[in-house]
C-alpha cells in the first residue's frame, strides 16, 4: 500500500498535486489506520510545489514519529526563539519544567556546567527557578536563532511510547519511491526532499493510543540526523498526520492485539523456521521411501491440528485396510495322502486365485499364486509364476526325489487343483483361495 504527501516546510503547510492548500478536513490529511503497513512518500517543497526543497545532504537519514500528547519516556523538545532571557554575560534561561539529560546547539552536544561561569557549549539548569541556562558556542543569544536550535532531551519515567515510529532502517529504501510521472517505482532523491518511509500501524503501542476513538489528529516530527556522527540536525513537523481506527459499518471495532495472541516478528519467523511450504515444485524427488520418512496430516481426531507420520505407520494402515477388503474367499489346509491323486474343489467359476504351499515340516513345496481358469467344457488350466502349465509337471525344490505334480482339472464346469503325491510321505496343503471370477 501506497500514500503521497506534499509538505511546504516553508509555510508550514499541506498541498495539493497542483500547489494548492489541501483541504482542513481530515479526510483529507496524510496519515494510517490501525492495522495497516505502507509506503509513505513525503515531497518537501519550499513555498511552491515546484520549487523542492534542497535543505537535506546525500547520507543523511531521517526518522518519523508520529504520536498526539507526546507525554514520551523520552521527550526531544525543540525551544523557540522567543522568550529567552539574558541573565548573566553570554548566558540566556529559558523555562522547562524538568532538567535535561542531554542538550544539542545546531546538532552539536552541550556539556554541562555551572551558571554563572558557562563556557562556549555549555548549559546548566536552574532547579529552583525551572530553568535552563545555556551559553552557545558563538556566545549569541537564542533569540537570534531559529527555532530548534537549542534542543532538550528529558526522561519522563511515567510517559507512554510514539503512537508510530519508523526508524532510519526503513527510511529511504530502493525503489522506495512512486513517481507519478512515469507511474513506476524509483529511489527517492533525498536532494530533492523525496523522503521516504515503510509505516507500520499494526502495534500495540498504536491500539494503545487510539483506543476506542474513531480517528486521532496526531503530529508528526521528522528528525534529520548528521552524516558521520549521527547528532540530531534538523526536525519538520508535520501539524497533522492522522491515526485512524478500523471501521465496522460507522463503529470503531477494538481489536485484542496482546502479547497473548499476537506474535511479534520475530516469534513469527521462529515458529515458521522449518515449516514446508505449500509449494513442493522446487523440492528433491524421493521415490525410495524409507520407514522413517514423515508426512504432514492435518488430525481430524485434533481440531485438524498439524501433525506428522511415517511411511511405516502409512504401510501398516494400509495392510490392515486392503487385508479387510481383499480377505481371502477360503483358507484352510487339506492332507495329499502319498502315491495318490487329491483334488483341491474350488468352485463352479471360470477363474480362481489360489496362494498355496506343501508342508512336510521341513520343506515347502509348489509355493505360490496359481491362476486357474477354465478353458472350456471339461477342461482347465492353470499357471503359478510362470513355471509350467496344466501340461507340465511342477517339481519345486526337494533335497530327495520329486515331489509330484499339480494340475488343474474341469469336472463338470467345477475348476480344482489336482495333487499327485509321489510314493512315500503324506503331506499338509496349505491354502488361500484369494479371488474368483
Amino acid at each position: 500500500m501506497y500514500q503521497k504527501a506534499n509538505y511546504d516546510v516553508y509555510n508550514k503547510r499541506y498541498l495539493n498535486a497542483d500547489g494548492t492548500a489541501l483541504g482542513t478536513s481530515s479526510d483529507n490529511y496524510p496519515g494510517i489506520t490501525l492495522t495497516q503497513k505502507q509506503i509513505f512518500n513525503l515531497q518537501l517543497v519550499n513555498g511552491a510545489i515546484t520549487t523542492k526543497y534542497h535543505g537535506i545532504s546525500t547520507g543523511q537519514v531521517a526518522t518519523f514519529n508520529v504520536d498526539n500528547d507526546w507525554n514520551n519516556t523520552q521527550i526531544v523538545a525543540g525551544l523557540p526563539n522567543d522568550y529567552w532571557t539574558n541573565t548573566s554575560g553570554s548566558e540566556y534561561s529559558h523555562y522547562i519544567p524538568v532538567a535535561p539529560s542531554s542538550v544539542t546547539f545546531d546538532g552539536v552536544a552541550a556539556t554541562l556546567g555551572t551558571a554563572g561561569s558557562l563556557t562556549a557549549g555549555q548549559y546548566a539548569y536552574d532547579e529552583t527557578n525551572k530553568k535552563i541556562i545555556v551559553r552557545l558556542a558563538d556566545s549569541a543569544s537564542p533569540a537570534t536563532k531559529d527555532d530548534d536550535y537549542v534542543l532538550v532531551t528529558i526522561v519522563n519515567s511515567s510517559g507512554t511510547p510514539l503512537a508510530l515510529f519508523a526508524g532510519s532502517d526503513v527510511f529511504n529504501l530502493s525503489n522506495s519511491w512512486y513517481d507519478t510521472t512515469t507511474s513506476t517505482w524509483r529511489n527517492p532523491v533525498i536532494t530533492d526532499g523525496e523522503l521516504s518511509w515503510s509505516l507500520n500501524g499494526n502495534t500495540v503501542d498504536f491500539y494503545s493510543k487510539i483506543l476506542a476513538k474513531e480517528n486521532i489528529d496526531a503530529i508528526a516530527q521528522i528528525k534529520i540526523y548528521a552524516i558521520g556522527t549521527g547528532a540530531l540536525e534538523d526536525t519538520i513537523k508535520l501539524p497533522h498526520f492522522i491515526l485512524r481506527n478500523i471501521l465496522d459499518n460507522g463503529d470503531t471495532t477494538q481489536l485484542e492485539i496482546t502479547g497473548i495472541n499476537f506474535y511479534n516478528k520475530e516469534e513469527v519467523d521462529s515458529k515458521l523456521s522449518g515449516k514446508i511450504d505449500k509449494d513442493f515444485s522446487g523440492y528433491d524427488a524421493k521415490t525410495a521411501l524409507a520407514d522413517a520418512d514423515s508426512f504432514a496430516i492435518n488430525d481430524s481426531a485434533d481440531l485438524n491440528a498439524p501433525k506428522k507420520t511415517l511411511w511405516s505407520s502409512v504401510k501398516s494402515t494400509l495392510k490392515t485396510y486392503l487385508d479387510a477388503l481383499y480377505a481371502p474367499i477360503a483358507s484352510s489346509t487339506m492332507t495329499l495322502s502319498a502315491g495318490a491323486s487329491t483334488t483341491l474343489s474350488l468352485g463352479s467359476g471360470s477363474r480362481y486365485l489360489v496362494d498355496l504351499y506343501i508342508d512336510d515340516g521341513t520343506y515347502h513345496y509348489f509355493e505360490g499364486l496359481y491362476s486357474v481358469i477354465a478353458t472350456g467344457a471339461g477342461t482347465a488350466e492353470q499357471n503359478d509364476k510362470g513355471h509350467a502349465t496344466s501340461s507340465t509337471p511342477l517339481v519345486e525344490f526337494d533335497p530327495d526325489n520329486s515331489v509330484g505334480s499339480i494340475a488343474a482339472v474341469n469336472s463338470s464346469g467345477t475348476l480344482g487343483l489336482t495333487f499327485t503325491l509321489a510314493a512315500g510321505t503324506d503331506r499338509t496343503l496349505n491354502y488361500k483361495i484369494l479371488a474368483q471370477k
